[in-house]
């Protein structure tokens, strides 16, 4: 059996830096260091801070052990960011560098006169970010049902949830151009996820079978298997080397390996043992070359 693993795996350079920030401060201060909300989207890192680095896990600044708070990668309102800092909390900003200038992207076009549009998941933790920097002055687009509400505009900036493809929101855009004298469209679609995307699509079209490996709740993970499945390839999402116990690879001749942007190096070690050990007929490892 012949396992392709994609050449771009693992920490993205945002989810690197964020957890490095953390890692570093919490080793180098007195004080204990929670975060607000899951620094990133993988259960397993999340639960490594905690038994390794003491890194909490909050949702509500009353629960905090002391006066460090880390801000998550996918970044939070402005407003909330004042209400901790007016607090005299120290705060530790791992924003992402690409979500930070999607924000400003935002904030810019608002004051220069745009409605703003964000195509993208209204709870996701990113995208309620970025609607902080632009309050009442947007609007949030999922699907078409969205947009009933929105009424005639002068003028419309689109920019995006970084995780989504143009594929899944590419047919909300003329719709949304019906309700301005002028639409303008910034690409604000992270290069990184594009290309993973882009070769796990080509990865699925080489195998018998697809492993993503990545959070459950992590949205670049959940969208890398859909373009698998969606090229017509049995497609598994898991977090944990446990979960491989429960698959068969009987008559499986290839399998594919790639993985979201917040998935450790450590979980894709222990999951590419736990396939070699399933394979009783030998397995051969390759790196996919990059599309």
């Amino acid at each position: 059996m012949k396992l392709l693993v994609a050449q771009d795996i693992g920490y993205c350079y945002g989810v690197k830096d964020a957890i490095d920030e953390v890692v570093e401060a919490s080793i180098h201060s007195d004080e204990k260091v929670d975060t607000f909300g899951p620094l990133i989207h993988n259960s397993s890192a999340i639960q490594e801070l905690t038994d390794k680095y003491n890194i909490n896990t909050i949702t509500d600044i009353h629960d905090m052990r002391g006066n460090t708070l880390a801000v998550r990668a996918h970044g939070i309102p402005p407003k909330t960011l004042s209400s901790f800092l007016d607090q005299g909390i120290q705060i530790i900003d791992t924003t992402c560098p690409f979500v930070r200038k999607t924000q400003n992207i935002a904030r810019q076009l608002m004051e220069d006169g745009y409605f703003i549009i964000i195509l993208g998941k209204k709870k996701h933790p990113e995208v309620v970010g970025i609607a902080g920097h632009v309050e009442d002055h947007c609007l949030v687009v999922e699907n078409e049902e969205d947009l009933q509400g929105l009424g005639r505009k002068n003028k419309i900036a689109i920019v995006f949830q970084s995780t989504i493809t143009v594929d899944d929101v590419g047919h909300l855009i003329p719709r949304i151009v019906e309700h301005a004298k002028e639409v303008k469209i910034r690409s604000t679609i992270c290069d990184i996820t594009s290309r993973r995307q882009a070769e796990a699509r080509e990865l699925a079209k080489q195998v018998d079978y697809m492993i993503v490996v990545g959070g459950k709740n992590s949205s670049n993970t959940r969208k890398l298997a859909d373009i698998c499945r969606n090229e017509g390839v049995q497609t598994v999402q898991i977090e944990y080397p446990s979960e491989l116990k429960a698959l068969s690879f009987e008559g499986i001749e290839s399998i594919g390996l790639t993985t979201g942007t917040s998935t450790p190096q450590t979980a894709i070690d222990a999951i590419l043992n736990e396939i070699k050990n399933k394979s009783h007929q030998g397995m051969t490892i390759e790196s996919n070359p990059m599309v």
